[in-house]
């Protein structure tokens, strides 16, 4: 009994996942309930910082990113353990390409010399992974399939 569950389960899920592959356009893989979509995130620094997935990132300017839709801003009400965030509007929220970040030159940096700062330019092209459902009781997701994806201009 067993066996024959394990089969029925194979090829319903099988026939599921045959719809999507890798030339599947982002929005029918974004629609699709059977699959997870692993992808990159770009932070938006601002009254706090919003992570977005880079499938929802355009590229606005030359060295500039922007959420592809606008999202939620927050004022904060209240003060101390009283203060929560409440909505004000909407948005687009913009993130620099390029970002500098400082490292330790030696094992305990208490000088500006010890440090170097490095500018990284964030990429335009990505390797995004499609996951299928969880397997067993490990919690892993078996990769369908990747695919490689290009920030797009903003309309």
């Amino acid at each position: 009994m067993k066996k024959l569950i394990i089969i029925a389960t194979v090829l319903l899920t099988s026939t599921a996942f045959a719809k999507l592959n890798k030339n599947s356009s982002r929005k029918q893989i974004r629609r699709s309930n059977s699959v997870t979509v692993e992808a990159p995130q770009i932070a938006f620094s601002g009254s706090s910082t919003l992570y977005m997935s880079v499938l929802d990132v355009c590229q606005s300017a030359e060295n500039e990113f922007r959420t592809a839709r606008k999202v939620n801003v927050y004022k904060w009400v209240g003060s101390g353990d009283n203060a929560s965030p409440e909505p004000v509007g909407k948005a687009y929220r913009y993130a620099p390409r390029s970002y500098s970040k400082q490292y330790c030159l030696k094992e305990n940096c208490m000088w500006d010399d010890d440090f170097e700062t490095v500018v990284t330019k964030r990429s335009l092209r990505y390797r995004i992974e499609i996951l299928g459902e969880e397997v067993g009781d490990s919690g892993m997701s078996e990769v369908l399939f990747t695919k490689s994806y290009k920030i797009p201009v903003c309309d």
